[in-house]
């Protein structure tokens, strides 16, 4: 059976001084102490709430010692690193079959977790994000009753029933780009496909092709902080007249620290799938919604002159009276990446250019009154969204506290 999008909590910290912190490297092994059999992950650098994208896959043979045991180790000394944490569990077959996520209360206080699954078939495609989704339900009223899983799963991202969906209106996850792993997305996602598991994939800068239907993460930054919540599932772009005409908009946002987080302006996900939205006509600031294809689109409507980067984009809005700016397949090749895995970005205004989610305590909720945003979930987006304020690694908008209507 193998254990796959592997992530541990409160890592011990090391001080290594001009080096950092804790660099976590994982060892897996079957029975306590048995080291003939260990798989080691690679290490992640200063991170104590790491994600390792490896695959790990353990033995269900019969042995006296039926626990998996796993060390969370330091990368130094070499090849036999520090100890920062132990524990062990019994894994099940059965737990594989149901595709369970499971978490591991290691001596120190760390916990890792991760989902178990049976391993893949000799059928299965390579690389990983060639696998994709299989077509899913189109949900309707109906499915209320008839789909006990996705109903279920409704009431926990929209925080309405199916049922409550009027008109003849629908639902249809196969236009999904992200789905939430707690709230059992993955298993209705997944389908009991045995080839399909979320691909961790490259964020920079050799970014790696993805498919219609790929379920996948990243291995840093924002597409990482998409790992501890959920995953992507790549999805055809939102055409820009769509963009330019939206009444509402699908979003996530994970809470980065990138240039000491980002001052004035929040950047998000276009995510279908959500249950959060963002109203375009209920911006933080008053302007206009300005939509590009990416960097280089701006580059050439701005006659050749530079993309003013990333960390600069709140001056350039303010200057052009822009509330909202929207990137509907940013590809980065202004800074020399070959294009590959677009994301569709949005850039939105604070209502004070001096706010930062850092500095509040309402944290990647975003709804402090000083940053502006006031969002809705529902299946129509008819409900105010009531967010919880999140501790990384999990940080990030939600409406978890919404009350079921």
């Amino acid at each position: 059976m193998c254990l796959t999008g592997i992530r541990a909590n409160r890592v011990p910290a090391q001080d290594e001084g001009d080096f950092g912190t804790s660099d976590p490297q994982l060892w897996v092994y079957e029975g306590e102490g048995n080291f003939d059999t260990v798989q080691k992950t690679a290490s992640v650098q200063d991170d104590l709430n790491p994600t390792w994208g490896e695959r790990v896959c353990v033995s269900t043979r019969p042995r006296q010692d039926r626990r998996t045991c796993f060390d969370i180790r330091d990368d130094y000394p070499w090849d036999n690193g520090d100890l920062l944490a132990f524990g062990c569990t019994t894994l099940t077959p059965e737990d594989a079959a149901a595709h369970r996520t499971i978490t591991v209360d290691f001596d120190s206080g760390t916990t890792v977790s991760f989902t178990l699954e049976l391993p893949r078939p000799s059928y299965c495609l390579t690389p990983c994000q060639r696998n994709v989704l299989p077509s899913l339900p189109l949900l309707t009223v109906a499915s209320a009753t008839t789909e006990p899983g996705w109903e279920a799963y409704a009431r926990r991202v929209y925080h309405q029933s199916l049922g409550s969906l009027t008109d003849g209106a629908t639902l249809d996850p196969n236009t999904f780009s992200i789905f939430y792993r707690d709230s059992g997305g993955q298993s209705l996602a997944f389908a009991d496909d045995p080839c399909l598991e979320v691909c961790t994939l490259e964020s920079w800068p050799d970014r790696e092709a993805v498919y219609d239907g790929t379920p996948w993460a990243g291995d840093s930054g924002p597409e990482k902080g998409i790992g501890e919540i959920g995953f992507f599932v790549h999805r055809p772009f939102i055409l820009r007249e769509a963009a330019e005409a939206c009444d509402v908009l699908e979003v996530m946002h994970v809470r980065t620290e990138w240039l000491g987080g980002e001052k004035g302006v929040s950047w998000f996900f276009h995510a279908p799938g959500s249950g959060i939205f963002l109203h375009c006509h209920e911006l933080p600031t008053e302007g206009r919604i300005v939509v590009y294809r990416n960097r280089a689109d701006w580059q050439e409507a701005h006659d050749g002159q530079s993309w003013v980067m990333d960390e600069n984009v709140l001056g350039t809005l303010e200057e052009e009276g822009i509330a909202m700016l929207i990137f509907t397949a940013a590809d980065f090749t202004v800074f020399d990446s070959d294009g590959t895995n677009p994301s569709t970005e949005i850039v939105v205004r604070h209502k004070n250019r001096r706010t930062n989610e850092l500095d509040s305590d309402r944290g990647s909720c975003l709804d402090d009154p000083r940053i502006g945003f006031q969002f809705r979930t529902g299946l129509e987006a008819s409900l105010p969204c009531v967010c919880r304020p999140r501790d990384p690694p999990r940080a990030a908008i939600n409406c978890d506290d919404t009350p079921v209507q």
